[in-house]
């Protein structure tokens, strides 16, 4: 089917280019347009039904601190927090900087507070990120290429299984990112620190795709000051961040990846891991899934990113999540949100590598460049997009009685600390105290005024060691004299601590 496609396209008397060309806006904007609805339809029926996924915890999170700081607790929340630092820490700032929070979600959350609020923010985010990718093709090789960077971004699986995840800040990445690699390639340095700037405040780690910005302008010899605007601005930040602000509010609180990636030494411990021992590099790609990753990123871009210099601009954002795979479990899932940052990398960089590669060409310019960036990947673009509906939409309906559950949240009085399942902790967000059910181990003193129960395994954990574990924390919760049963269905039960006055 490509190769007739293809052939059609740089055949004489083919008229699809020329009407490309001429209508590449409205296509575009028509082609995100429907990608956004679409996703937010999803994510509607998602969250009405309870099948967000049993990692839904983000969410929920990302609400809670939201809902928090309007009502005083600055970015303060518990139920990520609350689990993954030991001792716990207070506020967001110690998991990461991110004034974009403060600045966009909480202005828009504040209209509408809802945890469905940050899910359509995500997708339009996701979506309007195509704009500017839709610019730099145009403006290098046409409207019908053009047309297609859109589809290549819009059905690159990575991106596509974002939009059936939980929230997170690594989703409103890809638009500054681009705009950033637009400025660059048109070599415009004050709409390049400008992006950079609304980038970094995304997240800190956003530093790291930055710099290869800066390893490309080493390679093309830009100048000084390119080199400080792509490599020093992003490492002076990340070094502020991370050495100074996070350890702040830290204090001495070390998380999970603390503890899996540096061990002890404080906060220069990654990096001394990182620099002293480079076996994590051999390690991540042979025993943690690193080379499926690999090959998973780059066959969505038809590996053009390999063929030029401008694929570097990729290497960092790699690099790091190659690092995250031996730490992490599931970094090394191509579909992952750790996947986001390196794809949006290599497609920016496959349309750069295009460009150039259609310049060198003699004839039908445009239909060779809509042939690399979209017919050359196709068959891989159409699989991936099929594992992403099949593993992250399809996979994660998980057949709860969505009528029972509204039930049991409604229930539970505003205000009262809750521990749930992480399907239901999205509904139940809004409020100071809230417990992920399927960690309520690693909480310190996990003192709930009301739990919510599933007692279907399969709908509450995948992880096979911690089956054992839940089975006897129902059985401990249910028989405890503390608790009393005040509602029950099919398989959930809504427990509340005795003497806890309803409202």
């Amino acid at each position: 089917a490509v190769t007739f496609l293809a052939r059609g396209l740089t055949s004489a008397d083919s008229r699809l280019l020329e009407r490309l060309d001429r209508h590449a806006t409205p296509i575009a904007i028509a082609l995100m347009a429907l990608m956004a609805v679409g996703l937010i339809v999803t994510n509607i029926v998602q969250a009405r039904y309870f099948a967000m996924s049993v990692y839904s915890e983000d969410t929920a999170y990302y609400s809670q601190i939201l809902w928090n700081t309007l009502r005083g607790s600055f970015l303060a929340g518990n139920v990520t927090q609350g689990h993954l630092y030991d001792p716990p820490v207070s506020t967001d700032l110690a998991l990461h900087v991110s004034p974009i929070v403060i600045s966009v979600l909480l202005p828009v959350y504040a209209v509408f507070p809802h945890f469905l609020t940050l899910l359509v923010v995500r997708d339009v985010a996701l979506i309007v990120a195509a704009w500017p990718l839709f610019l730099l093709a145009r403006e290098r090789m046409g409207g019908a290429a053009a047309v297609a960077a859109v589809v290549l971004y819009l059905a690159n699986p990575a991106v596509l299984a974002q939009g059936f995840e939980s929230f997170s800040l690594l989703h409103l990445a890809p638009l500054p990112l681009f705009g950033a690699f637009r400025a660059f390639a048109r070599h415009d340095v004050r709409q390049f620190l400008g992006w950079t700037a609304i980038a970094l405040g995304v997240r800190e780690d956003l530093a790291i795709p930055l710099v290869g910005l800066g390893l490309w302008a080493l390679v093309e010899r830009r100048g000084l000051r390119w080199i400080v605007a792509g490599l020093g601005v992003p490492i002076v930040w990340w070094g502020i961040v991370t050495l100074a602000i996070q350890p702040a509010f830290r204090g001495a609180s070390k998380s999970v990846l603390d503890v899996m990636a540096a061990g002890p030494g404080g906060p220069f411990g990654v990096y001394r891991s990182v620099l002293a021992d480079p076996s994590w590099v051999l390690d991540s790609l042979q025993a943690g899934g690193g080379v499926q990753l690999l090959y998973g990123l780059l066959r969505s871009v038809g590996f053009l990113p390999v063929l030029g210099p401008e694929g570097l601009v990729a290497a960092p954002s790699l690099a790091a999540t190659l690092f995250a795979i031996r730490s992490l479990h599931g970094a090394a899932d191509p579909l992952s949100r750790f996947a986001l940052l390196p794809s949006c990398a290599l497609v920016a960089a496959a349309i750069m590598i295009a460009s150039r590669l259609v310049r060198r060409h003699r004839f039908g310019t445009h239909a060779f460049a809509v042939t690399l960036l979209l017919l050359f990947p196709l068959v891989s673009l159409l699989d991936g997009a099929k594992d992403a509906v099949q593993t992250r939409l399809l996979g994660y309906i998980m057949g709860h009685d969505a009528a029972a559950l509204w039930e049991a949240v409604g229930q539970i009085p505003d205000g009262v600390s809750v521990a749930a399942p992480a399907a239901a902790l999205p509904a139940l967000s809004k409020r100071p105290r809230l417990f992920t059910l399927q960690y309520l181990d690693r909480y310190p003193q996990p003192r709930a005024d009301y739990v919510l129960i599933d007692r279907r395994l399969d709908r509450v954990w995948r992880n096979p060691a911690r089956l054992e574990w839940y089975v006897a924390l129902v059985e401990d919760l249910t028989r405890s004299p503390e608790y009393e049963t005040v509602w029950r269905r099919e398989d959930y039960l809504l427990l509340r601590r005795r003497g806890e006055a309803t409202r």
